[in-house]
């Protein structure tokens, strides 16, 4: 079993040979090793790249759309929470005011108003009232009547 620096020393050796094929490859222009395979695999590699370049491409144009709705959407409604809550206090504060204009409607009629049937009959019998003097002369006459 390999230890931790004979495993770092292999892989070290190998990422350098394979470094100075690639820059031998590239210097003559012609691969040596599995040219075709080497060449089918990155055409290979080039679609999936192409593909993957498209769908996120694709991903990340609905992805900004959606969230830009989004935002949209909450500031809409947070407008119109904003609405219905200023519509609930208007509301309120209206129905208060008719509540308390209807109370000063009645109160006004009670205090200015001509007085109703029993308030008439009290006039009267105020004014037709008989003085001290009068009331004693007719119970004078009663009781002589008798």
């Amino acid at each position: 079993m390999f230890g931790t620096w004979q495993l770092f020393l292999s892989s070290a050796l190998l990422f350098i040979l394979c470094a100075s094929l690639f820059v031998y490859e590239s210097k003559n222009g012609k691969r040596i090793i599995l040219g075709g395979v080497r060449d089918y695999i990155d055409k290979l590699l080039v679609q999936v790249t192409a593909w993957l370049s498209l769908k996120l491409t694709y991903l990340g144009r609905h992805t900004i759309k959606l969230s830009w709705y989004y935002s949209i959407h909450k500031v809409l409604r947070f407008i119109l929470a904003s609405l219905v809550r200023m519509y609930d206090f208007l509301e309120a504060a209206f129905m208060r005011n008719r509540d308390r204009a209807r109370t000063l409607k009645i109160e006004k009629k009670t205090l200015f108003a001509p007085k109703g049937h029993f308030g008439q009959v009290a006039d009267h019998k105020a004014s037709t009232a008989l003085t001290e003097t009068q009331k004693k002369k007719l119970l004078q006459k009663k009781l002589e009547r008798g």
